[in-house]
């Protein structure tokens, strides 16, 4: 029997707040009107089958399922919604996936020991000797994979069959263009490797090719080449859009800019590293690397080691020199950097060149706002921990702190902070302590409107409750494991899974817990509003053979939440 798992991550939507009690949002008043709950059986076990827990997936609206199961090792099928496929052989693994636009789902099969077949939507693509590496292009429209007859090996893309040759290789190698117009992928040929993009064969041969990528509007595609290999002495070369760049003993990530219209790469030349921009090389180092642009792509960054000294050249000047420098990172509207330095014994973060105070231990978890704003990070001595904002350091030092998060109207900023002394976590809302300690605080969660926030906090080893602008729901309930909250478009209503007993969970909207009892919600179950006062969530019953949909009505004179931040 499946057991339930803690439903899926939160939603990081930055977020947190003061609270402002308007109405007292104890809970959702028990005599209130009960939303409307339909359910849809969407799956359930064939008799004498058992799930392959790992082989569940959900269509990325969240409104299909498809499994493997077997009922011994040469009796396999796979469910997808209300519909069972023959008994193979065998299946493989990873398999069935669904199409990212929620039509289509395909997987690997085996008929025998030597037949695999494809399916896709349910329809036989063809038998082969072997197949593998199935995926759908961004869109879902398109498929691919690799296919084997005769020991030769070849692509089908759509059901159309390409040029066997000698082999695919895939790693890295096998990939759709973000606007599913194109494919590119690297064949074998006459023990050299060549790239077939398009459905043409490029007239470039090499040892090896790898890294294939494309530039996001599609229109330029590049990979790493490798010219030869002697010993332990390699060439590469970058190839962009079929035309061979410089010749390197080593080269690293390729890269191009959100725009497109720029390249860059690290590389090394002569025992030298050197950082090539759109196919000039425009500095020389004993390390050179970490390439980043701007979100705007009109900014250019990363990192260079010159003898000892570390510089971070952000559009081409040097910053100062450090002993390490790490983690640059662009503020969402380009215009703020950051990044973090050892100087000596010491780390400290630079923003927008700015030198902050200086720790024995580490700087972690840095974040600018939504807006760019503002900033926060923490800075860590032995036993005592700082938050340092744009406005300072925190007024008191913990022993150990999360991670920050602001609102997305990044008025608000909250994280959690440890004392040792009291063996508990507190949380600090805008600078200061908000509301009850407890064992353990999940991540925060900010509303869209950021009016509000959320979060789990664990009462004891038996009992976890939802925290809501301070209000604790349900903690007379004892609930032992709670899923992720989410909020619904308006922040009028928070919704969240959670478990009673075994095989008994249970929905919460504002604090009142739904009459419907459920078998489980597996990991990765997420709660989708299809309007601001109606959701759906997938889930299953007692027993575990059975999935089912969930669809939610709330009603108009619901209660809203009231408590709010200010």
């Amino acid at each position: 029997m499946l057991k339930p798992i803690y439903a899926v991550l939160f939603a990081l939507i930055f977020l947190m707040l003061r609270i402002q009690t308007t109405g007292a949002d104890e809970s959702t008043p028990k005599d209130s009107p009960l939303p409307t709950v339909r359910e849809t059986t969407l799956a359930a076990l064939p008799d004498g089958y058992q799930i392959i827990p790992e082989s569940i997936k959900i269509s990325p609206d969240w409104r299909k399922v498809a499994f493997a199961a077997y009922s011994d090792h040469t009796h396999n099928i796979v469910q997808t919604n209300n519909q069972t496929s023959p008994v193979y052989y065998a299946l493989r693994p990873n398999m069935p996936i669904w199409s990212p636009d929620n039509q289509k789902y395909a997987y690997i099969a085996y008929k025998n020991k030597t037949e695999a077949v494809v399916i896709v939507n349910g329809k036989d693509i063809g038998n082969f000797e072997n197949a593998d590496n199935f995926i759908f292009d961004p869109s879902g429209t398109q498929f691919a994979f690799r296919a084997q007859k005769n020991n030769r090996q070849f692509t089908v893309v759509d059901g159309n069959p390409g040029t066997p040759y000698d082999g695919i290789l895939v790693k890295d190698n096998f990939a759709f263009s973000p606007d599913g117009k194109r494919f590119i992928y690297v064949a074998v040929k006459n023990k050299a490797c060549v790239a077939v993009a398009g459905g043409r064969e490029e007239p470039l041969e090499f040892n090896f090719i790898t890294d294939v990528k494309f530039s996001p509007d599609s229109a330029n595609y590049a990979y790493k080449a490798r010219a030869e290999k002697k010993a332990m002495k390699e060439k590469w070369r970058v190839v962009k859009n079929g035309a061979p760049e410089p010749i390197y003993d080593k080269i690293f990530d390729i890269i191009f800019s959100y725009d497109s219209k720029h390249m860059a790469y690290a590389a090394i030349k002569d025992r030298q590293m050197v950082m090539v921009f759109d196919g000039k090389e425009i500095a020389e180092g004993n390390m050179v690397g970490f390439p980043l642009f701007s979100w705007d792509s009109k900014r250019f960054a990363y990192g260079m080691a010159q003898k000892n000294d570390w510089f971070i050249v952000l559009d081409n000047e040097k910053s100062t020199s450090f002993d390490q420098v790490y983690k640059f990172q662009f503020s969402l509207d380009s215009k703020r950097y950051s990044y973090i330095a050892k100087d000596g014994d010491n780390w400290l973060c630079s923003v927008d060149g700015e030198k902050g105070p200086k720790f024995e231990t580490a700087i972690d978890i840095f974040r600018f706002s939504p807006d760019s704003t503002r900033f926060a990070y923490a800075g860590v001595n032995p036993e005592r921990s700082l938050m340092i904002t744009e406005s300072g350091p925190s007024k008191e030092a913990f022993t150990s702190l999360g991670e920050p998060y602001f609102s997305l109207d990044s008025r608000h900023l909250v994280y959690r902070a440890f004392r040792v002394k009291e063996q508990k976590w507190t949380t600090v809302l805008d600078g200061k302590e908000f509301g009850k300690k407890y064992y353990g605080i999940g991540q925060y969660l900010f509303s869209p409107d950021s009016k509000h926030l959320a979060f789990p906090a664990t009462m004891s080893a038996d009992q976890s409750l939802m925290v809501v602008d301070g209000v604790e729901e349900c903690a007379d309930q004892k609930f032992k494991i709670l899923g992720d909250p989410t909020f619904s478009p308006d922040g009028n209503y928070i919704i969240y899974h959670a478990r009673a007993g075994e095989e008994k969970w249970h929905l919460i909207i504002n604090g009142r817990v739904l009459p419907e009892t459920y078998g489980g919600f597996y990991k990765g179950t997420s709660i989708v509003f299809d309007s601001p006062t109606s959701f759906h969530t997938l889930g299953f019953k007692p027993g575990g053979k059975e999935f089912v949909m969930i669809d939610v009505e709330i009603p108009d004179n619901f209660p809203k939440l009231q408590s709010g931040l200010k």
